[in-house]
């Protein structure tokens, strides 16, 4: 399984993998954000660390995201000694 770990300061390769990682037609992509929508789920990344993702069955957000990890199925997204897990 293919793993792909990227700091946010690398904003041009996180939109990219963004892009790579889901189908680009629910992937939005501006200058400060990216966001992933398809349904009830959804994950959006600011360039500030701000995510917030939802799942049928829950919410989260979390602060201060530094690196995003894209394996497989899923991206973990790392802020510190917290993390957040987004599968599909």
């Amino acid at each position: 399984m293919s793993e792909q770990a990227l700091s946010l300061d690398n904003w041009e390769e996180v939109k990219q993998a963004f892009k790579d990682h889901f189908n680009p037609e629910n992937v939005k992509v501006n200058s400060d954000m990216v966001k992933y929508s398809k349904g009830s789920e959804s994950l959006k990344v600011g360039t500030d660390g701000e995510v917030s993702g939802a799942m049928p069955l829950h919410e989260a957000s979390l602060s201060g995201v530094k690196e995003i990890v894209f394996r497989g199925s899923e991206i973990k997204l790392k802020s510190g000694q917290e993390s957040y897990v987004f599968r599909r």
